[in-house]
């Protein structure tokens, strides 16, 4: 009886474990240099991030088996809508194929950037959980990181303290 209390006990530790992995880590302040990389969007074409230097980018690492980050999605709306095209928004879809993309995400799709992260990208940004939002200034550094739902107010509020 003990020995299924403690394994009781390891399960419901390792289910809690994996529900908040991906709650909230964040990091202010400035990084460094954001990696560069060329990832496919939808259509097959090749993206670099670097061809975006002078803008503020904001990347959305995400999944689409995430309930979360559909929930992400709404918040980049309001992103792309107070922004118009002064701030980028790029999603990059972590392991998965176009027509799953274009189901889950359906109508944001046409409204930003998004990329298949085959490459494994995901990796040099050190995304532990999705959705991770990572804001990138103008110069091509990394301002704010945060793995966990991102309200829009407060990533435009980095925007404007790093503007």
């Amino acid at each position: 009886m003990s020995i299924m209390k403690n394994h009781g006990f390891v399960y419901l530790t390792l289910l809690l474990v994996l529900l908040f992995a991906g709650c909230t880590t964040q990091h202010n302040g400035t990084w460094g240099n954001a990696p560069d990389f060329t990832l496919p969007d939808l259509n097959g074409n090749s993206f670099t991030l670097s061809n975006l230097l002078g803008k503020f980018v904001v990347l959305a690492f995400v999944t689409t088996r995430c309930p979360y980050c559909l929930m992400e999605m709404e918040e980049l709306e309001k992103v792309r809508n107070e922004t118009g095209e002064d701030v980028a928004v790029v999603s990059i879809v972590i392991g998965d194929t176009v027509r799953n993309i274009e189901n889950v995400y359906g109508t944001y799709v046409d409204k930003w950037i998004f990329l298949i992260d085959n490459k494994g990208v995901y990796s040099s940004y050190q995304v532990m959980g999705v959705p991770k939002i990572v804001i990138i200034n103008q110069k091509g550094n990394i301002i704010y990181s945060n793995s966990g739902l991102t309200d829009y107010n407060f990533i435009l509020s980095k925007i404007k303290e790093a503007g």
